[in-house]
């Protein structure tokens, strides 16, 4: 995998630990097609990751927050672009 293809995943669980995922983009729509997924997971139960040829499903009542780097380019309007301050 290519430094420029390389995607990481951060997710940050509610008890203070947290994980970290690396991946390739999905398609070459991948601006466009992150947005949708965005969208998805603020509707869903579940963060699902196949990884190493198993699944690992993790509750989202479990996370606290999910960083996503390098951000996409078209991102839905909903999300509000932001700097941290502290």
């Amino acid at each position: 995998m290519s430094s420029e293809n390389k995607r990481f995943c951060k997710i940050n669980f509610v008890d203070g630990e947290s994980t970290r995922f690396i991946y390739e983009p999905v398609r070459a729509d991948e601006p466009s097609s992150i947005g949708r997924a965005i969208q998805e997971l603020s509707q869903t139960n579940n963060l699902i990751f196949y990884v190493e040829e198993k699944l690992v499903i993790i509750p989202m009542n479990n996370v606290r927050s999910i960083e996503i780097s390098p951000s996409p380019v078209n991102l839905p309007q909903s999300i509000i672009k932001a700097r941290y301050i502290d």
